[in-house]
């Protein structure tokens, strides 16, 4: 998995959100969307994952065809130009891309 993240804090952070079937949660960011993947199986939320590279978000699809049942949904996207189309979310993620948009893109505070 590509994260800044251990996996055992992953599946720790997955429990303490106790999201449910009713629960949405977006990943900007979500690189081979395995952040989602595990998150839907744990809980069922409906997920969004965006990321600017079409490499991984073809991987992220290619998972989820593997897995019958999985509601999660992999958009390449850049997030500044994503629509709000889906609504609200109960949780977003943003996890490793921050270093993305610094290097990438002049980032004036």
């Amino acid at each position: 998995m590509n994260s800044p993240i251990s996996d055992s804090k992953l599946n720790r952070l997955i429990d303490i959100l106790e999201l449910t079937t009713d629960s949405s949660a977006i990943d900007f960011g979500c690189g081979d969307g395995e952040f989602l993947i595990r998150l839907n199986q744990a809980s069922n939320a409906t997920c969004l994952g965006v990321d600017i590279d079409a490499s991984l978000i073809a991987a992220a699809n290619a998972k989820i065809s593997d897995l019958p049942g999985v509601r999660a949904e992999f958009r390449q996207s850049d997030v500044a130009a994503l629509s709000p189309d889906h609504g609200a979310f109960n949780l977003a993620v943003c996890m490793g891309y921050a270093h993305y948009i610094f290097m990438k893109k002049q980032v004036e505070f």
